[in-house]
């Protein structure tokens, strides 16, 4: 058993994993929520958003795409940018169609915005019909190109690997007459036709059995379970671990400062700020009063346009002492924003005293 203190005012603790070559490791996770003010000021919310422990869901697991995907991987071998929110017209009057880009930092995308409009069937088989006026779209995956269909054969669904729960995707024109369509799209990459497979487009987290983060996922098969299981696949590619679309992965981690930039996600125009600087540490204390400091890296940024939120989320993974008993206390130490009084909990009980 091992003590945690959280000496941030950030949301932040420790536990221990097994890594892919069956070793011990110290993973500590911090993750600082600050609110957009007046004067598009961030300013520290109280309390922090808490850390989110396993992959939350809008609605049914596996029918829904995700909410919040859970922080406590290992490490991103990129850093992630998520973007939720709605679509808002400037001035809040209807359109038919609009664009909303992001830029933070080197990570910059835009998506096309197109009101509610359906296949429709004509001569020539079915075509995009007319859009709707709207305000207001929520960037979600349920808006972008995907979705199940009746497969060929007639036995069961034909899913969309990409996005089995978007809109637009058919096999056949009877099927899809009458149907929606995608109101979400990359601008270089629209859906004219029927045939046609564009790359779902969204801001917001890719689900684990998702393509691409699927194909990531290794080899779960009958060698592995009777010769790893439960360590990772030896074939498990990392870059899993990264939950954000690919245009929203950057190459290297971020460092605060950066300038971020909304465009179409309020209805009074562009949102301007720069990202919060801090820096992380985590101190590993063994007998003897030996002190192992380690830097931990900004690896995700989560912003929730809607509710005015900016999550920032640093993590180390470190191979823990051996054995794991000599590890006496982990401490989580910001530079910016220290906590007023540090408290220290015991690590959670299981197989190591705090094993995750």
């Amino acid at each position: 058993m091992f003590a945690i203190t959280n000496a941030t005012r950030h949301a932040a603790t420790a536990t221990i994993l097994t890594d892919a070559d069956g070793r011990d490791v110290v993973l500590a996770v911090a993750k600082a929520t600050f609110a957009i003010g007046r004067g598009r000021r961030l300013e520290p919310a109280d309390p922090p958003t808490p850390l989110v422990r396993a992959d939350e869901y809008r609605q049914k697991p596996g029918k829904s795409s995700l909410a919040a995907a859970g922080e406590f991987a290992f490490a991103k071998p990129r850093a992630d940018v998520i973007v939720l929110g709605s679509a808002r017209s400037p001035g809040g009057r209807p359109v038919t169609e609009m664009t909303v880009s992001i830029r933070v930092g080197a990570v910059a995308a835009k998506l096309d915005v197109t009101g509610d409009r359906l296949w429709k069937k004509g001569l020539m088989g079915v075509s995009p019909g007319k859009p709707e006026r709207f305000a207001e779209m929520p960037l979600v995956w349920e808006r972008a190109y995907g979705g199940a269909c009746p497969a060929k054969d007639g036995e069961g669904l034909d899913s969309f690997r990409a996005n089995p729960v978007g809109r637009g995707y058919w096999l056949t024109d009877k099927d899809a007459a009458d149907q929606p369509m995608p109101n979400l799209e990359w601008p270089d990459d629209p859906l004219k036709k029927l045939a046609s497979r564009p790359a779902p487009a969204c801001f917001a987290f890719v689900s684990p059995d998702w393509e691409p983060r699927a194909s990531l996922a290794g080899t779960h098969d009958a060698k592995w379970e009777k010769s790893r299981m439960p360590l990772l696949p030896e074939d498990f590619d990392p870059g899993f671990f990264n939950v954000a679309p690919a245009a929203l992965q950057a190459a290297k981690y971020f460092a605060g400062g950066e300038p971020v930039k909304l465009e179409g996600l309020h209805a009074e125009g562009e949102v301007a700020f720069e990202l919060p600087r801090d820096r992380i540490d985590v101190q590993l204390l063994t007998p003897g009063d030996r002190l192992d400091t380690h830097p931990a890296v900004l690896d995700t940024v989560v912003i929730d346009a809607d509710k005015g939120l900016v999550q920032l989320v640093w993590r180390a993974c470190v191979r823990a002492p051996d054995p794991l008993t000599r590890l006496q206390h982990v401490r989580i130490r910001s530079e910016k924003f220290p906590a007023p009084e540090e408290t220290a909990e015991a690590a959670p009980a299981g197989a190591g005293g705090g094993r995750g």
